[in-house]
């Protein structure tokens, strides 16, 4: 949760979006302003469309993937050690070129079994298979004694808790994506 520091008459007063750039806090007075027509639409106050594509003509015409766009996917080849060297090798200090391994084997139809069978996306995934599987062995005698307890709420709350705390630090999946879209309080 990312606090936000608010006037009073400010709407939002705390913030749970993964994305504070696409937040902007409405002023009371704008919302009731006549010129909005008391319009509380979200669309109106929230910007919830992706960021524009990269687009590259001399990558389009020469060939090449720009280094730019590597850049971006770095938090995910962070998460899977040996996997960008693995795709990519170096052209010049602009762009990079996909490894011969991929080119010569296959083509694009072996980019997925290279990718699923590389050493670092192994054992992040073992590693993730693991603590999910430590996480049900953990939650399985609390669903079990579900039938006696009869608090549903207080399990769930409790079990997604104890999910997120086993599987977040893994670096594969956010919180958000843990929890997913229901509201946790």
């Amino acid at each position: 949760m990312l606090p936000v520091s608010c006037a009073s008459n400010d709407v939002i007063k705390d913030c749970r979006c993964p994305s504070p750039q696409k937040l902007t806090l409405a002023r009371l007075e704008r919302l009731l302003f006549t010129a909005e027509d008391y319009n509380l639409n979200i669309r109106r106050y929230v910007d919830n469309s992706p960021p524009p594509e990269p687009y590259d003509v001399r990558a389009h015409l020469h060939g090449g993937v720009p280094r730019t766009e590597g850049a971006a996917l770095a938090p995910y080849f962070a998460n899977y050690p040996g996997l960008s060297e693995l795709l990519f090798v170096a052209r010049d200090d602009n762009y990079l070129d996909f490894a011969p391994a991929i080119t010569e084997n296959g083509g694009r139809d072996g980019i997925k079994t290279r990718i699923e069978a590389a050493p670092g996306v192994v054992s992040k995934h073992a590693a993730f298979h693991a603590a999910l599987d430590g996480w049900w062995q953990a939650a399985l005698p609390q669903i079990e004694a579900l039938p006696e307890k009869m608090n549903l709420f207080a399990l769930c709350r409790a079990l997604l808790d104890t999910i997120a705390a086993a599987l977040v630090p893994q670096g594969i999946l956010t919180l958000q994506q843990v929890h997913g879209p229901l509201p946790i309080t």
